[in-house]
């Protein structure tokens, strides 16, 4: 597999190999590849998470389970005003 790189891009892996915590240009790719793969990961576990959190709400509101906003802010509200 062959990679083509900016120069700004070949300067960069070039730094981090002469900076001597990364030993190969293609460890640095590689290193860049799996920090890719994670961040895609938690991505699509969030995406999950909002997806779900969605259908539970979805759901509350079919049955009634819900509490008018206004109302509720006001409640809230007065409870933190000083008596």
């Amino acid at each position: 597999m062959s990679v083509s790189l900016t120069n700004e891009l070949k300067k960069y892996v070039r730094e981090k190999v002469d900076s001597g915590k990364i030993e190969s240009a293609s460890e640095v790719i590689r290193h860049g590849l799996r920090t890719m793969q994670e961040q895609e990961h938690h991505e699509r576990l969030y995406w999950s998470s909002v997806r779900k959190q969605v259908k539970d709400a979805r759901k509350a509101i079919e049955v009634g389970d819900v509490v008018g906003g206004p109302a509720f802010m006001k409640s809230k509200i007065a409870a933190l005003e000083p008596m």
